[in-house]
């Protein structure tokens, strides 16, 4: 007697790339991505280049979500990518591309009065869908 169990590859319970924006990082380079309802980097949130967490007895350095290593993929919207386009003015998302080595010798304070990006890109509905909500940074 055979028993036929059905599997089921690459449909996880929860696909976080259909509830947000994902960022694909092509380059040679660690970034970091922000983004805004404005053109200009803003104070909050303040980007970090690693978080403190506490598990197990003691706290750990853990790299943020907004951290996307070289040549893979990250996410952001984690609220919801169409709800996170609505809620901005015009229904645009300004995405700024911040390198590692800047988040390093600056303070975010001053890497936003300074707007020290190394790419910044604006996005509309029709923008995303059309990239089928895969933002590339080369």
């Amino acid at each position: 007697m055979f028993l036929f169990v059905p599997v089921i590859f690459g449909c996880p319970a929860v696909d976080p790339v259909r509830k947000s924006i994902a960022v694909q990082n092509l380059s040679d380079s660690v970034i970091y991505v922000s983004y805004s309802c404005s053109d200009t980097l803003q104070l909050l949130p303040k980007l970090v280049l690693f978080e403190d967490q506490y598990y197990n007895g003691g706290n750990h350095h853990v790299s943020p979500s907004y951290r996307v290593n070289a040549h893979e993929f990250g996410s952001i919207g984690v609220s919801g990518r169409e709800t996170l386009l609505n809620a901005c003015p015009g229904h645009r998302l300004w995405v700024f591309f911040i390198s590692e080595e800047v988040l390093k010798t600056y303070e975010w304070e001053e890497i936003c009065s300074k707007q020290l990006y190394n790419k910044k890109v604006v996005f509309d509905m029709e923008n995303l869908r059309n990239i089928n909500w895969v933002i590339t940074y080369h």
